[in-house]
């Protein structure tokens, strides 16, 4: 039976104990002594005492895997169920004090090793603490589960406990080397005005080029890491730090060098040039734009010989379309993609571009561009109506 009693020891908090056993007691006299309803009953009020469903689990598997006469078990429990709190604190007591020669309390070293271990493999992947104030007891009776399934509950209490007098628990675990919340999670509770000065550049680095990775480390790509990175900034509200960090990272002979003087890593290798298949399926693209755009700028005959100027000016634009597109093109994208997928993806970007100098047409050319036969009708599609 005291095995049994016991079994739920780190699942549940002080003030979940007694209703516990009530609820044992409670599903026992009304199974009539069926292992089976029993289980049903007490999930049920397991629910309706809102107890942690760690405890049933725990609890169950105990009395399936190592209890031959589950109904003996729960009629001597039972028949002692007012003693059952006091018995369970007794005999968490009695095994605490039994372990002799107690190992010394966790140090720096130690305790994010044995945390890592308790959450990551005891805990199968679980994350530990999220550091919301609200999740604490739950995350402490889990941890404290599991340090007893290691042997080592006396220091995870005594590591929980000086973690709980200290001020902030998130600044008690980073005392012991334990990191608990993201850089992006502690930026959110700093209240310091200069928030880019609370944390170390490499910090903020990986939080503002999250999802798009940063500056390739070619010198071609520098404005357009700048200008991305320096608005991430500032919807971050750390623009003005972050402009001065990049700007000391311009002042050097080096960006590579003052980026990696701040534990800033970047790509050692740049991005090689499409061949093969790839290389075919961009020239065959290639193809298919500069024909789209033959065919928008030789729409109308008449028109363009009325607004030669103005055709000057378009078949720049055309060009300046195709230039940019090709410079913005991120080859490495169309790798394992169909030929059809990479003629989408083109299409888009040059319909795009046409759009915008649609927005600037005139009416009449507009008009004419419509009513020419030898405009495809995705372009026609993306033109704005006429009145």
């Amino acid at each position: 039976m005291e095995a049994a009693i016991v079994s739920v020891a780190g699942k549940l908090r002080d003030d979940q104990v007694t209703p516990w056993f009530e609820a044992v007691s409670s599903a026992h006299q009304e199974s009539e002594e069926d292992w089976t309803r029993f289980k049903q009953l007490l999930t049920a009020q397991v629910s309706e005492r809102s107890l942690p469903p760690e405890a049933l689990e725990t609890f169950v598997e105990h009395m399936d895997t190592k209890v031959s006469d589950q109904r003996s078990v729960l009629s001597e429990m039972d028949a002692r169920k007012d003693e059952l709190p006091r018995l369970y604190e007794g005999l968490l007591a009695k095994a605490r004090e039994s372990r002799q020669d107690s190992p010394p309390p966790w140090d720096g070293a130690t305790a994010p090793r044995w945390y890592a271990h308790l959450t990551q493999v005891l805990g199968n992947g679980w994350p530990g603490w999220s550091g919301k104030e609200e999740e604490w007891d739950r995350f402490k009776a889990f941890f404290l589960g599991y340090a007893d399934q290691a042997g080592v509950r006396p220091q995870a209490q005594l590591l929980l406990d000086d973690v709980e007098r200290a001020p902030d628990k998130i600044g008690g675990f980073a005392g012991y080397g334990i990191a608990i919340a993201t850089h992006e999670q502690l930026v959110a509770r700093t209240k310091a005005p200069d928030l880019w000065s609370q944390y170390e550049p490499k910090a903020w680095y990986a939080t503002l080029t999250k999802g798009w990775g940063g500056w390739s480390g070619r010198e071609a790509d520098w404005a357009k890491f700048k200008r991305y990175f320096l608005k991430f900034a500032q919807d971050r509200g750390v623009g003005e730090g972050a402009g001065k960090f990049l700007d000391l990272v311009e002042a050097g002979e080096d960006k590579r060098a003052a980026f990696a003087e701040h534990g800033i890593t970047l790509p050692d290798e740049q991005p090689a040039e499409p061949g093969g298949e790839i290389a075919e399926k961009v020239a065959e693209r290639d193809k298919r734009v500069e024909a789209e755009l033959a065919e928008l700028v030789e729409a109308s005959e008449e028109q363009m010989r009325q607004a030669a100027e103005e055709l000057e000016k378009n078949d720049a634009f055309f060009e300046k379309v195709v230039a940019e597109i090709m410079e913005k093109a991120d080859f490495s994208e169309f790798e394992g993609l169909t030929s059809d997928e990479i003629q989408e993806i083109w299409e888009e970007a040059l319909l795009a571009r046409i759009q915008e100098f649609a927005g600037q047409a005139s009416a009449e050319e507009l008009r004419g561009l419509t009513a020419n036969e030898a405009v495809s009708g995705k372009v026609k599609a993306i033109l704005p109506e006429q009145h």
